[in-house]
């Protein structure tokens, strides 16, 4: 009876452990409540979302000009700055510019230019009758422009802050502090719809040539009482309003009452120049799989487990083999995703064939190999075996060394759970007797 010869494939399964900070690659292990802070410059700030998720937007309006800026107990007191805050979803990547506004300023002699964005100008015509330009309007836009009152930039704006009106030329002089909705009624307020009197969309009005105060800038500006009379007394200017149309959560609290302070605690209205914040509330993490996840991961490592050495016996004679399985165990409290690395001939192997793809030949082809076709080249690969541990089924039934790595991954594990994998193996008949083929299977392993 001729007695049948078998050869021994021993497989070496290595797998890589993965340690990472968060749920996902991605960094969406971002740490929430992180905060940008925003102070004037007389220009715009680009702000680039780093994360998909809820931002909370904060603006405070500036103050107008007059005694408590300048020191000049001859002139009114300026409107003090308004606050609004809402909450919007940005994606990561996303860009809105942020313009804070400048506080009003003062003269003695000639135009008291108004704040950056917005502020009306003032005027005085002489020593004693001072003059004080309006606080300009803290916004947050999707359109930028070097010139802040750019009317499609304007329009896109997200919220807005609106800004106090100039003081007036004499301290009893009335004035109108930065809006909620409406600038304070003192005097010419800004409005969602309209601006106080003289003003525009997002500028306060200025006095001319009468001494007096500019209106506060907003998304609709503050007024005044424009006059072409050198001397003619033209009070103080009205505060700009604010808005929060686009958002969610959203508030706006007027310059004369408490609201909450750029630096912590709270404060009734805003003095100086205005300012703006930026709170990362929420990360939201989406990844091609739909799976959405929100909040602040703790660091984790994969736990995930595998044969150190797995072996099938194969049958030259007739192209039969009894392959012992891996069972892969994942340990890890999340589902994983589970890919072939790499396979390799190792070291130890007495028999050294090349890899080759198994469609190299064909299946009359692998079964007519001579003895020096045979020993040269081989195909191994790994088959993922059907259950109920993969996420959404076996996406890859057969992958070979030689697969392209956009196709190596066999599938996703569940959660704590374990799947089985077998090894494959093509080769000639003409077997090399009495040599081990050992080879080294490389999976990687990662969060899905």
């Amino acid at each position: 009876m001729k007695s049948k010869k078998f050869t021994k494939v021993m497989l070496s399964a290595v797998v890589l452990s993965t340690p990472f900070l968060g749920l996902n690659i991605d960094k969406a292990h971002a740490i929430e409540n992180q905060v940008w802070s925003f102070n004037y410059t007389g220009g715009y700030k680009a702000f680039t979302a780093p994360y998909t998720g809820t931002y909370k937007l904060e603006t405070w309006g500036a103050e107008g000009g007059g005694v408590r800026l300048s020191g000049n107990t001859a002139s009114g007191t300026g409107g003090k700055g308004g606050y609004a805050t809402g909450e919007i979803t940005l994606q990561a990547g996303q860009t809105i510019y942020v313009y804070v506004g400048g506080a009003g300023s003062s003269s003695n002699s000639g135009v008291a230019s108004g704040g950056y964005n917005g502020g009306g100008s003032g005027y005085a015509s002489q020593a004693g009758e001072p003059g004080n330009g309006g606080g300009g309007a803290t916004d947050i836009r999707t359109v930028p422009n070097n010139a802040p009152l750019n009317t499609s930039s304007l329009q896109s704006r997200l919220i807005v802050a609106g800004g106090g009106g100039g003081a007036g030329e004499d301290p009893g002089d009335q004035y109108g502090d930065g809006g909620g909705i409406i600038g304070t009624n003192n005097y010419y307020p800004g409005t969602q719809i309209s601006a106080g009197t003289n003003g525009t969309l997002g500028a306060g009005a200025s006095t001319g040539n009468g001494d007096g105060g500019g209106g506060g800038g907003g998304y609709y500006g503050g007024g005044t009482t424009s006059s072409t009379t050198v001397g003619a007394d033209t009070q103080g200017g009205g505060g700009g309003s604010s808005f929060i149309g686009k958002l969610a959560n959203a508030q706006t609290i007027a310059g004369n009452s408490t609201m909450p302070s750029p630096t912590g605690g709270t404060q009734v209205g805003q003095l100086g120049n205005g300012s703006a914040k930026i709170t990362l509330l929420t990360v939201v993490n989406v990844n091609q799989h739909t799976t959405k996840v929100v909040g602040t991961f703790e660091a984790t490592t994969l736990n995930v487990a595998l044969p150190a050495t797995s072996s099938f016996l194969y049958n030259p004679n007739n192209r039969q083999f009894t392959a012992q399985n891996m069972a892969v165990t994942s340990d890890t409290n999340a589902p994983i995703y589970m890919k072939l690395s790499s396979i390799g001939v190792a070291d130890e192997s007495t028999w050294k064939p090349s890899l080759t793809a198994p469609t190299t030949y064909s299946e009359e082809q692998w079964n007519n190999l001579t003895k020096v076709q045979t020993e040269a080249n081989v195909a191994l690969g790994v088959s993922a075996l059907e259950g109920s541990n993969w996420l959404r089924g076996v996406e890859n039934n057969g992958l070979w060394s030689t697969s392209p790595d956009n196709v190596k991954k066999l599938g996703v594990l569940r959660t704590k759970s374990q799947v089985e994998v077998r090894p494959t193996l093509k080769a000639g008949t003409a077997v090399p007797m009495g040599k081990i083929l050992t080879s080294n299977y490389v999976f990687e392993f990662g969060l899905e």
